[in-house]
């Protein structure tokens, strides 16, 4: 019929062939040619079939047509044989037997069972997805085919109401291929049910929108009709498992050039509305390869049909004729035609399955990927179990069942990720293959073998989108951190950590994670080996004096063994600050000191030294804003007022301590005025100031996507003295208290930060010789800094959507702390002779840290020795 003049040479070939079905060949040409040549056909074979060839004569070696073409009078007589005697020994039976409904559900098996009843599941890794929970549900599969067994057992639950058959023009779907049911066996792939019986499909929980549009009885109309159908019902895939018949193909290969002829042009520009509206398609890439023929290769090194379809485009059409690759117009075959089109759109909506065998190796009848391998893809072909007629199952060969594996997966993704677009699900499915073959994309398995485990895996980096859309600032998550500070307790640490937010990982893809990882907190627990190693050292602290206006001071810190290593050196000292004085007259000095803030405040006594030297832990000796640059510099000023009253202005810069590396770099700002009133028995000390952190708040810290704005203010005040009780007993108090102004940084998640209120006091006892001279009791009740009051709001993304935009939720964080923080200390030391000293102290923390019910205690001793 495609080639009138070589109708008699083609008859004879037959007539060589099948001399026995002469005389029917002849009454079938002489009605050929008025019927219209069959240009599209499914990539289907019966049961272990792998090539369903037009031509026997031309059918690839290894076809296992050819004895079952020759032979089929003899199959049929025994099957009608073995059928009778079937019948007998049914009606023979007992009338107790199982149900003769051949819709009836197959005998339970169970899910292992069932699972491994389809063997390709396990080499695509489709449990582990599965197991996650991404099972295709609510993902609408087009398969255009044969039509759909829709009761089988193991489809009837997902089949979408609004099935076609285009060959009969009825809504009443059936399989119209009887001998292997091709339609049927592919949506089984996709989607057979999870239920414990016979096989489970790739995404068990999606559904399949049947549509018959290939068959014998085809006008050529049908597939083109049927991709508006699956655009207009809204499905999200569509599975394409057919392509030119064996007699295109025969033709592709003697004009060593592919040729598209008018409605196949149609055809695709249809698939082409489609994909533009969202769609994805997966074409089989056709079963015709015969790796002794020259010619074949030539042709079948690449796939027929869809699936070469996006290669179709204006850089590509002068290919000459037999270069891989070359294609042209034609409506005979003979007069070929330059094919001036541009399907390249197709291109990231389209991917293209090659048949790979149990071996992973490329199946001996696949068309390889070819010119098609950067939208092409290998999935198992050889051996495929799926359903068949009534409720029975069969295995079957081809790219057809290789096809079904890919728009399974596809209904996984875009049902674990609907936010993506059709080219980034395709893109994924693409770059997470398992490379076989040649190293890299290669022209036989394409990207490689399809891996779906991979595919719903999280690929870094993650990144956290701070704005109202995609266009908005990306941070990585590994970028991005809180660290909580002392103040606050672990309550606000704890909130956010238990916070899941959403990130994107390297494919743009939605997945959440715990902010667990990312939230620290400051060490609660008291240091016990830096206490022991301060604890009881009297700081030494030398003045000498450069002339009469100018006196330098010091102070030492021993160094342990470790530092004493690591110097190679066998000094055991190091200094730890220093003051310069100068005295511009009788009432008026300047003093510049380094590491040293807290020490030269105006209210901070010999007395504090000693009893901070003598103490197990730091907290609740001096103004606790100065600890916040004290590792820095200060100048004071200081005027002698009258009454017995003095006047000091202090500017300082510098950082917290560096107890972490969240403190490092950090650079602050505090200016403070202090008053003070009275004698070295007894004084009052007022004191105001304001503080500026660089880019902390109280200490806590933030970075990347959390990160705080510059500039938090403090403004703070307090009042502080020394009392003596008696000739050997003085008191010594102190309270302060500060407002904070948050920031919130640009491109952060933080929103907002309210105004954060916070207080520290101590009350302390010394007394001198209590029980020998030269001994000293001491008590000291504390409560460290702590966030009175305040919040946090945050706006944490949560999803987003396919066109970009970002769901966020807003989330208020209290930052005051579960607990209140009170330490209980008492100590003693006295000498045991002119060279041995003994200290002696005790220390109860109720909720450390500010952490309510976290209690601890601490006991220590030194013995110091002269020699």
């Amino acid at each position: 019929a495609l080639h009138p003049n070589d109708k008699a040479a083609i008859l004879a070939k037959f007539k060589k062939l099948y001399p026995q079905y002469a005389d029917q060949l002849d009454v079938y040409a002489a009605g050929a040619e008025a019927a219209p040549m069959q240009q599209v056909y499914s990539f289907q074979g019966e049961k272990k079939i792998r090539q369903f060839a037009d031509d026997p004569e031309e059918a690839p070696s290894g076809s296992h047509t050819s004895w079952f073409g020759r032979n089929w009078p003899w199959v049929l007589l025994a099957g009608a044989a073995a059928g009778g005697g079937i019948i007998a020994a049914v009606a023979s039976s007992s009338s107790s037997s199982s149900s003769s409904d051949p819709y009836a559900a197959p005998e339970q098996i169970g899910d292992v069972a069932e699972y491994a009843n389809q063997s390709g599941l396990s080499r695509i890794h489709a449990d582990e997805a599965n197991a996650a929970g991404f099972t295709g549900q609510g993902i609408t599969v087009a398969v255009i085919d044969t039509g759909v067994n829709i009761q089988h057992p193991d489809l009837a639950a997902n089949i979408a109401a609004g099935g076609y058959d285009f060959l009969n023009g009825t809504d009443t779907i059936t399989d119209t291929n009887t001998d292997v049911y091709h339609g049927t066996h592919v949506a089984g792939v996709i989607a057979a049910g999870k239920n414990g019986f016979g096989m489970r499909g790739v995404a068990y929980d999606a559904k399949i929108l049947p549509i018959a549009a290939i068959g014998s009885n085809a006008t050529g109309t049908e597939v083109a009709s049927a991709y508006d159908y699956a655009r207009t019902h809204n499905a999200q895939v569509i599975n394409a498992s057919f392509g030119p018949s064996d007699v295109a193909n025969q033709y592709f290969i003697s004009d060593q050039a592919q040729f598209f002829w008018n409605q196949a042009l149609v055809e695709a520009n249809k698939l082409l509305t489609y994909t533009q509206g969202g769609g994805i398609a997966v074409f089989a890439a056709g079963n015709s390869y015969d790796g002794n023929s020259a010619a074949n290769i030539l042709i079948n090194s690449n796939p027929t049909g869809g699936g070469f379809l996006p290669f179709i485009r204006p850089a590509n059409a002068n290919i000459a004729i037999g270069q891989p690759g070359a294609y042209r117009a034609s409506e005979d075959g003979t007069n070929l035609q330059i094919l001036n089109a541009d399907y390249s759109a197709l291109e990231g909506h389209l991917i293209v399955a090659v048949a790979v065998d149990p071996n992973n190796s490329i199946a001996s009848f696949s068309n390889r990927c070819g010119v098609a391998k950067n939208w092409c893809i290998a999935a198992p072909g050889v051996d495929i179990n799926s359903t068949s007629v009534g409720n029975t199952y069969s295995p079957l060969d081809g790219t057809s069942f290789a096809a079904p594996h890919v728009s399974g997966a596809i209904a996984v993704l875009l049902q674990q990720h609907p936010e993506l677009t059709p080219t980034q699900v395709v893109n994924l499915l693409l770059n997470t293959a398992t490379d076989i073959g040649a190293a890299g994309i290669d022209d036989i398995y394409g990207h490689g073998l399809l891996n779906l485990d991979a595919a719903v895996q999280s690929t870094g980096p993650f990144m956290v989108v701070t704005g109202a859309n995609m266009s908005g600032n990306q941070i990585l998550l590994n970028n991005s951190s809180v660290h909580a500070a002392p103040a606050f307790g672990n309550s606000f640490a704890n909130a956010l950590k238990s916070t899941n937010i959403g990130i994107l990982d390297a494919y743009t893809r939605n997945f959440t994670v715990s902010l667990n990882d990312h939230v620290s907190t400051t060490l609660t627990a008291l240091d016990s080996t830096t206490a022991l190693q301060r604890f009881g050292q009297n700081e030494f602290r030398p003045k000498v004096a450069i002339d009469n206006n100018n006196t330098v001071s010091f102070t030492l810190k021993a160094k342990d063994g470790l530092e004493r290593a690591a110097a190679d050196s066998d000094q055991g000292m190091d200094f730890e600050s220093y003051s310069f004085t100068h005295q511009l007259g009788d009432q008026v000095a300047l003093n510049v000191n380094h590491r040293d803030v807290r020490a030269n405040a105006l209210g901070f006594s010999e007395d504090d030294r000693s009893l901070l030297s003598s103490q197990v832990s730091s907290n609740g000796v001096g103004n606790p804003y100065l600890d916040f640059v004290s590792d820095g510099y200060a100048n004071n000023v200081t005027v002698d007022l009258p009454w017995e009253g003095r006047f000091r202005a202090t500017t300082a810069m510098g950082g917290p301590s560096l107890s972490s590396n969240s403190t490092e770099g950090q650079r602050n700002m505090l200016a403070m005025g202090e008053f003070g009133f009275g004698d070295n028995n007894n004084s009052v000390v007022v004191t105001s100031g304001a503080m500026i952190e660089q880019t902390q708040m109280l200490g806590m810290s933030g970075t990347g996507a959390f990160a705080l704005g510059q500039g938090t203010t403090t403004w703070f005040g307090g009042i502080s003295g020394h009392w003596q009780l008696a000739p050997k007993t003085e008191m010594l108090a102190s309270f302060y208290g500060g407002i904070t102004s948050g920031r919130a940084a640009n491109d952060s998640l933080v929103q907002d930060v309210g105004n954060v209120s916070s207080t520290a006091w101590r009350v302390g006892l010394v007394r001198h010789d209590v029980l020998q001279e030269q001994d000293r009791f001491r008590m000291n009740i504390a409560q460290p800094l702590r966030a009175e009051s305040g919040d946090m709001r945050m706006s944490l993304p949560q999803y987003r959507l396919r066109d970009g935009t970002m769901i966020r939720q807003d989330v208020n964080y209290g930052l005051a702390p579960t607990g209140r923080e009170i330490d209980f200390e008492a100590g003693y030391s006295f000498t045991v002779n002119d060279d041995t000293k003994l200290d002696f102290a005790a220390m109860y923390r109720r909720d450390a840290g500010h952490v309510a019910g976290q209690n601890e205690a601490i006991g220590v001793s030194r013995v110091s020795k002269n020699f």
